[in-house]
């Protein structure tokens, strides 16, 4: 199965068919959000979150698409970018171009469990560190990238390369969590030693 969002503001639904008559099949279509998707992830087999430009977070049940979940309010803006956690799949990151991380527990009855400031433009990226609930990065259009402790409840450090000054687009930690790399809107690829 995969899922695309489209600018129209629905999410596509489809399987993919292993034989040679059926290639991709849509399933259903997921209609709530009133602006651009920007960004999906599975929560589960059957859970899917989705962020859009109308500043909401959708929660769908893949089983009964009719309708979402919940239509989760928190950002003021965009939502660009989202990351479920590897530990923990109830809890996931939201970036925005309102200049915030938000960290949500859709087991809670108020799931936006923080907010975290530090950005001076969009974000456009997240990424929690490896077997790490508490630590995450997030990249943004002013060209740092931000590591966050949740223990600590704000930014640990910042990295950012002296000689370029373009947007993060996309961040990854390694398999350790020791190193962060970030690619840039100029083509290239940064890496840092956290």
């Amino acid at each position: 199965m995969f899922v695309a969002g489209s600018l129209n503001s629905k999410i596509f639904v489809n399987r993919l068919a292993w034989n040679k008559e059926d290639k991709v099949k849509l399933t259903s279509t997921l209609i709530g959000h009133k602006g651009a998707i920007r960004t999906v992830n599975f929560l589960s087999e059957s859970i899917l979150l989705s962020g859009a430009t109308d500043a909401s977070v959708g929660l769908w049940d893949l089983n009964s698409p009719q309708k979402p979940l919940a239509m989760l309010q928190g950002h003021m803006s965009d939502i660009l970018t989202s990351e479920v956690s590897k530990v923990d799949r109830n809890v996931f990151l939201t970036g925005s171009s309102d200049l915030t991380i938000k960290i949500w527990d859709i087991r809670l009855k108020n799931p936006q469990v923080y907010n975290f400031t530090g950005p001076q433009s969009s974000v456009t990226t997240v990424k929690f560190a490896p077997n790490s609930l508490s630590t995450f990065a997030a990249g943004s259009d002013d060209s740092f990238i931000r590591l966050f402790d949740l223990r600590m409840g704000k930014e640990i450090h910042r990295y950012q390369d002296p000689n370029s000054h373009n947007p993060i687009r996309s961040i990854e930690f390694s398999k350790s969590g020791r190193l962060i790399f970030g690619a840039t809107s100029s083509h290239t690829l940064k890496v840092w030693d956290t």
